[in-house]
This record gives C-alpha cells, sequence and structure tokens, in this order.
C-alpha cells in the first residue's frame, strides 16, 4: 500500500494492492475518511487470475515531468501496468508504449543526473533491470551498458544515496532468500561498479527486504 498526492488538491491518495486479488485507488476526503475512486479515475477494479500475476508493489513518480504523479505497478510474470497521471483525476494506461515486463519491484530515480526520473526494476530469479527515460515519455533498457544487472539474486528493495559524496545516486540492492546484498557504485557516466566485495556487503546474507 502506498500514499501519495495525486489530485493536486492537498489530499493524499492511495494505492491498494492486494496479492491475488484487487488493486484499488482511493481519494482521501477528509482525515481518515476515503472514497472509492477507482472507476472514475480509470483505474478500474479487476480480479486477480493468480497469485503469481499479481501486482506487488506500487511506485509513484512524475515521469514525465508534467507536475503530477504516475503510476506504476510491478506485475511479478505479466507486463507490468504503467499509468499516466492525465491531471484531472483520470489516469491512461500507458503501458504497451513503455514496454515493461514482470518485476517484482521498482523504484524511480534520477541515476543519470539530467533531470527525468529513470526506473530501476527488481526481479526473482532473473536479473534486474535499469531503464533510462528518454524525456519523451518512453523508456530504454540500458542495463547492460549500466552493468547493473548482473544481479540474479531475489531482490526485494532498494536504497538509493550518495555514499562518497561525488553528486549522484549510488544503489543498494537487498536480496531476501539465496544470494547476498548487492552494492552499486554510479561512475557518473551511466555505469556502475559492484562494491559489495570491496566494502563487506557479500558477506550478509540474510533477509534484506528494505
Amino acid at each position: 500500500m502506498s500514499f501519495s498526492m495525486t489530485l493536486k488538491n492537498n489530499w493524499s491518495s492511495a494505492y491498494l494492492c492486494i496479492l491475488g486479488l484487487i488493486t484499488l485507488i482511493n481519494a482521501n476526503q477528509v482525515l481518515a475518511d476515503f472514497t472509492n475512486v477507482t472507476r472514475a479515475a480509470s483505474l478500474d477494479r479487476y480480479e486477480i487470475d493468480s497469485f503469481d500475476s499479481s501486482a506487488h508493489g506500487v511506485a509513484w513518480a512524475d515521469y514525465d515531468n508534467d507536475g503530477d504523479l504516475d503510476l506504476y505497478l510491478p506485475y511479478r510474470f505479466k507486463f507490468s501496468r504503467f499509468w499516466e497521471n492525465n491531471g484531472n483525476g483520470t489516469f491512461s494506461d500507458v503501458t504497451k508504449k513503455m514496454g515493461i515486463t514482470g518485476y517484482m519491484s521498482a523504484c524511480f530515480a534520477d541515476y543519470d543526473n539530467d533531470g527525468d526520473l529513470d526506473l530501476f526494476v527488481m526481479n526473482f530469479l532473473k536479473p534486474n533491470a535499469l531503464y533510462k527515460n528518454n524525456g519523451d515519455k518512453t523508456f530504454s533498457d540500458v542495463t547492460p551498458f549500466s552493468q547493473i544487472g548482473d544481479d540474479r539474486g531475489d531482490t526485494y528493495g532498494i536504497t538509493l544515496g550518495d555514499y562518497d559524496k561525488d553528486g549522484d545516486l549510488d544503489f543498494y540492492v537487498t536480496s531476501y532468500l539465496f544470494y547476498p546484498d548487492q552494492f552499486y557504485s554510479n561512475n557518473r557516466d551511466g555505469t556502475f561498479t559492484n562494491l559489495s566485495d570491496k566494502l563487506g556487503f557479500k558477506n550478509l546474507e540474510e533477509r534484506g527486504l528494505g
């Protein structure tokens, strides 16, 4: 479940993902009072056909820099769903244009400092992936070039920060079961260096979720 300011009215909205059941959006009217606006927002409530195809997370971001928050839902084995905020309380499904397939979770961040939000997606027993925002409402898969997708662990979370104070975002990726956590240092040229061994993170094989 996640909260965000989506309607430009100083109210928070909540998006709720229930594994194997439904996905819905609510708009906060007064404090703890919520009204279901899923259908009105064109995010119609629908049944999920199996646990494996259900939404596993929620990521809000203004990916097109138009002043409102758009919505990305990672799905484990199917195409993830990408909803563009129309700025009037409704969303448009732009999933096919994005071409981003099934992932467990996701995080938006401007890793290349070009002024727009890129998308890092995490996976289960498959490589993670990094999608560069092209600035024209499309993304490009830059995983091979960036050298950040070599982790084949059971990835569940990511933390971003400028650990070396060089002005860019570095990535700490947590693994849940089979593989150690990974630490990627941003080289400021679109590539990353895995410093897990050097920094001692490869010895951490516990279950990391955050």
